[in-house]
């Protein structure tokens, strides 16, 4: 795969974990196998049902996203819009 730049976490943000998240779409195996090749301590190795937990939270986050995307509107009146969201 080409090289690529992943999205940090933000502490304040929940968007911006939902982003680092989505971006890691397709990066799974990847990123197992470079982790495990160098973890030094045997109780950090990720595994499938580390990814699996890491999707839910995702699919969690992802109501959030564009919900919080849905109210940044300008333009357009947006806590109508919400109520469907929330």
């Amino acid at each position: 795969m080409r090289p690529r730049k992943f999205g940090l976490d933000m502490k304040v943000r929940w968007n911006s974990t939902y982003l680092m998240l989505k971006s890691l779409e397709g990066y799974e195996e990847l990123i197992t196998v470079f982790v495990n090749a160098n973890a030094t301590d045997h109780d950090f190795i990720l595994s499938n049902a580390d990814w699996k937990i890491a999707s839910q939270f995702r699919d969690f986050l992802m109501t959030f996203y564009a919900a919080t995307n849905m109210l940044s509107g300008v333009y357009y009146p947006t806590s109508c819009l919400v109520i469907d969201y929330i």
